[in-house]
């Protein structure tokens, strides 16, 4: 296996991201995104520098948080758009 060098590492990963959020969004869109995938998502989205801003939110995305982690998820979790 050939070594990649952090140019080719940088680019891949960008790629990596873009086709799991895209797969993440078509999850969301088609109702088959699971409570597992939402605390994931938004654990990675928190890491790279978003929070999500519950006022923001489409309605059917904040009733699937609040149902797979709870009332008061918008409490625990900072909560600002920020990008």
């Amino acid at each position: 296996m050939a070594k990649l060098n952090q140019d080719e590492q940088i680019e891949i990963a960008e790629r990596l991201q873009g086709k799991w959020l895209l797969h993440m969004e078509r999850l969301i869109d088609n109702g088959t995104i699971t409570s597992t995938d939402m605390a994931t998502l938004c654990r990675w989205l928190m890491a790279n520098g978003w929070s999500l801003d519950p006022s923001k939110l489409p309605q059917p995305l904040r009733a699937k948080l609040i149902d797979a982690l709870g009332e008061d998820v918008f409490e625990e979790l900072p909560v600002r758009l920020v990008r």
